[in-house]
């Protein structure tokens, strides 16, 4: 008898928000200071971003409830590395 496994996108994603979780290594070597410039400069492109493409609150609605269903599936971990893994390399 075989047993059918049906994976899904959030499932994946939730798990590699835990596999992250529980392999605090890298994050501990980074300072607190360095963390919160980079996440001010992080808001900051975000910001400029909006303002260059003249974003209009539908939009803002849009791409808010889009993160926001990222973050609900856990997916984070797997966003940030396919997107922003490269730059870091």
């Amino acid at each position: 008898m075989t047993t059918e496994i049906h994976a899904t996108a959030a499932a994946s994603g939730a798990n590699a928000t835990e596999r992250f979780r529980e392999n605090k290594k890298s994050a501990a070597s980074s300072s607190q200071e360095r963390v919160s410039l980079l996440a001010s400069r992080v808001i900051k492109a975000i910001n400029d971003t909006v303002l260059e493409e003249k974003v209009t609150y539908d939009e803002y609605n849009a791409l808010k409830a889009w993160l926001i269903q990222v973050g609900e599936d856990g997916e984070w971990p797997l966003f940030l590395d396919v997107w922003v893994e490269h730059s870091v390399e």
